[in-house]
């Protein structure tokens, strides 16, 4: 092994390693032998509290030697009480590898057995077998810090490129404004679909923070984009994910002017995939939703047309749902155009409705001759 292998840095600063133990004869003639030479010939730096030379208190040099240090070695034969307090204040620290050395399992605290623990026999080849199991678990540390050093490096690098990647996406959203429908298809037809629908979600979040109508007008190409998004995407997979996201914003209600997010819904119904999708996915519950709340003739008339493509799939409940709304809705009932399409989901479901509703419905003349 090179010793520019075992380096932590660049720098060519070496690997630090703080062993905490009793300063028993026995442990020290193990620790100097088997721990100590062994690593320093590999070009490791290491030491232990005896080998700090300084007049501060012993303990706050222990604990800046915690601070400092890679790895710990905690040698845990005998229960010593110094020791213990050392390795908790060693986990307090972040990332912190800790190696575990004992001649005896009982001598492992039941909340310490879960971290990694050397056990060795106190002779030549119980020692020998120690010192070559620390140098592996070193350098197992080294695969592991360089495979973490490597990861961050390229979370940083992809963050800067997200960053520049939303600045480009910007600017996307910013010539669709501009240049309008023509820009549209460009965009739709030529981009990742990784791009198209981050550009996607930037929209949404743009138009939730719209305040009044008149910007709601101001931005009606963006709305426009999210339909065509839709329409224009040849990949299957890609429009159900588009058509999802709209769903969940129509059904959020957080856009003002969020009717734009449907009134041109029933073209997808032309689709026969997108069509099941809705019913599969139990989307129509939002938009029978948006029918029974409707807040004008025109939103009525829109939800209602929209309805009128699942006539045929339509359950009792969602039938009684239909009438009760048309029924109770003023705006619902003084839609001609919404008139006309309760009338005709009624006369498909004819059988599922009880006479007491048949008789309001003709009251109301929204029953079919």
């Amino acid at each position: 092994m090179y010793v520019a292998e075992k380096a932590i840095r660049e720098d060519n600063h070496k690997l630090r390693i703080f062993s905490l133990m009793p300063f028993k004869d026995k442990l020290t003639q193990i620790y100097e032998k088997y721990i100590k030479a062994p690593l320093e010939s590999e070009g490791y730096s290491i030491k232990r509290a005896d080998d700090i030379f300084t007049p501060t208190p012993i303990l706050d040099d222990i604990l800046m030697c915690i601070e400092e240090a890679n790895i710990i070695i905690a040698e845990l034969t005998g229960k010593n009480p110094n020791v213990f307090y050392e390795l908790g204040r060693a986990h307090e620290k972040e990332n912190t590898y800790v190696i575990q050395i004992c001649q005896d399992k009982k001598d492992i605290p039941f909340d310490l057995q879960h971290i990694r623990t050397i056990i060795y026999n106190d002779s030549p080849k119980g020692c020998e077998k120690l010192k070559k199991d620390l140098l592996k678990y070193v350098e197992n540390y080294l695969v592991e810090y360089k495979k973490r050093d490597r990861k961050e490096e390229f979370n940083g690098k992809k963050k800067r490129e997200e960053i520049v990647s939303y600045d480009r996406l910007r600017e996307y959203i910013e010539s669709i404004k501009k240049y309008g429908k023509r820009k549209i298809s460009d965009l739709v037809v030529t981009l990742s679909f990784i791009d198209l629908k981050n550009i996607t979600k930037l929209i949404y979040g743009e138009l939730i923070l719209i305040e009044d109508w008149e910007e709601v007008e101001k931005n009606a190409i963006l709305f426009d984009f999210l339909h065509f998004s839709i329409i224009l995407r040849e990949d299957k997979d890609e429009t159900i994910a588009l058509l999802e996201l709209l769903i969940k914003n129509i059904n959020a209600k957080k856009i003002k002017g969020y009717v734009k997010l449907y009134e041109r819904f029933i073209i997808y119904l032309d689709i026969d995939y997108l069509k099941d999708l809705i019913i599969k996915n139990n989307h129509l519950k939002v938009l029978l939703n948006l029918f029974i709340n409707s807040y004008n003739w025109r939103d009525a008339e829109i939800t209602s047309g929209i309805l009128l493509h699942f006539k045929d799939t339509f359950s009792q409940d969602q039938v009684i749902k239909i009438i009760n709304a048309s029924l109770e809705n003023d705006q619902i009932y003084g839609s001609g155009g919404g008139r006309r399409n309760v009338i005709k989901i009624i006369k498909t479901k004819s059988e599922l409705i009880r006479p007491n509703l048949v008789k309001k419905l003709k009251e109301k003349g929204l029953w079919f001759e």
